[in-house]
């Protein structure tokens, strides 16, 4: 893969893996899911059950237990769920507030042996006023389980834009549009606890604009950036 990958996205607006190593991507704007190999090759699908101009979807995940795409629409505090053919399975209410524009902005699908709970769950990010962690049952079933986040956490990024659960340390990788950081945290019981911060950056060393979204695998971090529908890659 090269260290760029472009994805061809219009507002693109989050970023997760399928277990072949493809990409998927959403935007903001369209009512589309995009998959992208890593030589660059898009495929765009056209999603249903959305009402109006615009989707808002600003998070996008993969369970591979169920073959379930999950997609949430930050304004309208909903989490689509569809199935491996994209069909539309249902659609589940998210008890956080997106209206002032700072509600779900990152999801990512955490393994029963990644988990704190001991069962595969979904981690969702809330972008900010506070921001926030909180985790979901991938059936949508049951309520939020908000995380406890420490100081350092709450100080070490602007702003929550991205989730990503790291398979090598099983830890999460949290993204900051704001602070073109990502921060690597650790989730134990009902707290998640900050490890290292590191720069979001391209070849030339400068910081990253509008990170909406990461992804990793045993290979190495990725992130994508809005305005350019761009996959930034950090080999470890």
């Amino acid at each position: 893969m090269p260290d760029t990958v472009a994805t061809g996205v219009e507002e693109a607006s989050d970023l997760a893996l399928l277990p072949d190593g493809s990409f998927i991507t959403i935007s903001d704007t369209q009512k589309e899911l995009s998959i992208t190999d890593r030589d660059g090759e898009t495929t765009v699908y056209e999603l249903d059950g959305i009402k109006g101009k615009t989707t808002g979807f600003e998070a996008v995940t993969f369970d591979p237990e169920r073959q379930h795409y999950l997609v949430v629409s930050e304004d309208k505090a909903k989490m689509y769920r569809y199935d491996s053919n994209l069909e539309l399975l249902d659609k589940i209410d998210i008890d956080i507030d997106g209206s002032d524009n700072k509600g779900v902005e990152g999801m990512t699908y955490l393994p029963a042996n990644g988990s704190p709970t001991g069962k595969p769950m979904l981690l969702l990010a809330k972008e900010g006023k506070p921001k926030e962690l909180h985790l979901l049952d991938p059936s949508g079933d049951g309520k939020l389980q908000q995380l406890e986040l420490d100081s350092a956490l709450k100080g070490a990024l602007g702003d929550f834009s991205g989730l990503a659960y790291d398979p090598v340390s099983k830890h999460v990788f949290v993204a900051s549009e704001e602070s073109a950081m990502l921060a690597e945290v650790e989730i134990t019981g009902s707290k998640a606890r900050l490890i290292s911060t590191h720069p979001l950056v391209d070849a030339s060393g400068n910081a990253l604009e509008r990170v909406e979204g990461i992804a990793c695998d045993k290979d190495g971090v990725y992130a994508l950036t809005e305005n350019d529908g761009l996959i930034h890659r950090y080999s470890r």
